[in-house]
């Protein structure tokens, strides 16, 4: 967004930020209804519009708590997707049984990630939480995109800040990409900052100070994405991220921060040919494919690696037709560690005694 556009939006963010101050104040108050579930909450969310690393900070948590034996369940907005009434199964641990444009990417990705942890979708996560605890005997809930949706509690708030993009240009929707201001980490439980190995110990130590404006006591803690391996987008079978040394790609990707997912695809040793954003959640059509297929052929390139959230909306019918037009097509499977993990471990757990 050019900074012309932005300051004809001011007006609107002005008014936007006037709701999202008296919509907190009125739930700081208690003065909004907030719904309470029989078994702890946590929700991972951020700031801004997405490219923090949300989903796969949300797989890490799951896997993590399904380790201890906590039993959890994943309740979405859902994203992107058509689905409006009452909360819907998207997996109940056995892989999706929806497509992305029901419920949106992030849940279907989900589900196809984990295994044995149950995915839910509802407007209303109260819904979705009741029907985790009440239909899969949920022992905790991991409210996926949470840190504004206040009417359910929460016991722990993980907010998630890209190194490299942590406020945008500093204004709220739509004259920029915050929901709501910087001070508002000071409700955070924990602050996560995502790919924080992208920057240098000078821009690392500016960003925690100015965190600590807002949040003076909040724990902070490190993350960076690592590449696991690549899904095979016809036979669905996985294959080592090293088969990635040495081959030339095209990288196509319609996601808030297509220029990470770039990175981890050269970090991981594969020699990327050419670089096709799309807008975040694109529907892929035909003609899309036809541009992809023909950067491919012109650049000689041996594969077409994409995200798994790309995947997920590629895997339905509403991605047949671009699928049909692509050959050797692949996704890059992520996941995020958190460099101070035994701490991180530690603040989980406590959330579950």
């Amino acid at each position: 967004m050019t900074e012309a556009v932005s300051a004809l939006l001011a007006p609107l963010s002005t008014a936007f930020a006037g709701a999202v101050g008296l919509r907190g104040w009125l739930y700081d108050r208690a003065w909004l209804p907030i719904h309470r579930l029989p078994v702890p909450v946590i929700s991972v969310g951020n700031l801004s519009v997405g490219g923090t690393g949300k989903s796969p900070m949300v797989a890490m948590v799951a896997r993590t708590l399904a380790a201890g034996g906590a039993s959890p369940a994943i309740v979405s907005r859902g994203h992107g997707g058509t689905h409006r009434a009452g909360a819907r199964v998207v997996s109940s641990g056995d892989g999706a049984r929806a497509q992305a444009l029901e419920v949106g990417d992030e849940p279907v990705m989900l589900a196809g990630m984990l295994l044995g942890i149950p995915v839910i979708v509802s407007r209303r996560r109260a819904e979705g939480g009741d029907l985790a605890v009440s239909g899969f005997r949920a022992g905790c809930i991991i409210l996926d995109d949470g840190f504004q949706h206040r009417q359910l509690a929460r016991n722990l708030d993980l907010v998630l800040l890209d190194a490299g993009n942590p406020f945008g240009n500093g204004k709220l929707l739509p004259a920029g990409p915050l929901r709501e201001p910087p001070s508002a980490l000071g409700r955070a439980g924990a602050i996560v900052v995502t790919r924080a190995d992208r920057i240098g110990s000078g821009p690392r130590q500016a960003l925690e100070a100015r965190i600590r404006e807002h949040a003076p006591s909040v724990p902070i803690f490190h993350a960076r994405t690592r590449a696991l391996g690549l899904l095979d987008m016809r036979s669905r079978a996985m294959a080592p991220v090293e088969t990635l040394r040495g081959m030339k790609v095209v990288c196509f990707a319609g996601i808030a921060r297509p220029e990470a997912f770039f990175q981890d695809v050269e970090s991981a040793g594969a020699r990327v040919t050419a670089k096709l954003a799309f807008p975040d959640h694109h529907r892929f059509t035909s003609s899309d494919a036809k541009a992809i297929a023909a950067g491919a052929s012109s650049s000689g390139a041996d594969w077409l690696l994409t995200t798994e959230k790309d995947a997920a909306r590629l895997a339905g019918p509403a991605g047949a037709d671009a699928l049909d037009g692509l050959g050797s097509l692949w996704a890059l499977r992520v996941a995020t560690e958190v460099d101070e993990r035994e701490s991180f471990e530690a603040l989980l757990r406590g959330v579950l005694a």
